[in-house]
């Protein structure tokens, strides 16, 4: 574990937070170390973040936003930590992150969306973090399963429909699920193996 602790060491004194590139290739070194869990991660960030200048906080968020080999989950606690952290003394952290939002759901929009499930808590996560209302990012998310050639399962649409819902004017939901009920969609439940509604 101490040869570990001491890569660690000395992949983060070697990384330069506040240049794209060096961050992008401390994070590749991390992820090359195997069985480096949670407090090593965060370690590890945190040791990055202590480093970055008043003058490089926004930059450096942008940069973890579009770190490609860095997860969605470790994405949002290095957002969150920086947040945290900075927010009260830097006015323009709040925007960076919120113009973070959409670029979060269209880089990991199948991160949000596993297995034909949707993470509505990954989905809450972003929109608390960034400050963008859930329904807004599931409108982007929207847009780019729609564009996608990935199937993606009637549960999904149906999830996301939820999170849009409220949002839609009195009547119109009805509306929907009536045109949906009497297409030919709705035709396809007579052949299943649970029988017709």
């Amino acid at each position: 574990n101490r040869g570990k602790r001491s890569a660690l060491t000395a992949i983060a004194s070697a990384t330069d937070p506040t240049d794209r590139r060096s961050l992008s290739e401390g994070i590749d070194a991390l992820n090359r170390l195997e069985d480096i869990w949670g407090d090593s991660r965060h370690e590890f960030l945190a040791s990055l973040r202590a480093r970055v200048p008043f003058a490089g906080r926004v930059q450096y968020v942008r940069d973890i936003c579009e770190l490609e080999h860095l997860s969605l989950y470790w994405k949002l606690a290095e957002l969150t930590a920086c947040k945290k952290e900075w927010e009260g003394s830097s006015a323009a952290v709040r925007p960076a992150l919120r113009s973070a939002a959409v670029p979060l759901i269209q880089d990991h929009a199948e991160d949000l969306v596993d297995a034909g499930r949707f993470s509505g808590y990954n989905l809450q996560q972003i929109s608390d973090l960034t400050g963008v209302a859930s329904g807004e990012l599931v409108i982007e998310l929207i847009k780019v399963f729609a564009r996608s050639e990935v199937s993606t399962s009637g549960s999904v649409w149906l999830s996301f429909a939820s999170f849009v819902s409220p949002n839609a004017d009195d009547g119109h939901c009805q509306s929907a699920l009536k045109r949906l009920l009497g297409s030919d969609a709705a035709r396809l439940a007579d052949n299943v193996v649970d029988g017709p509604w």
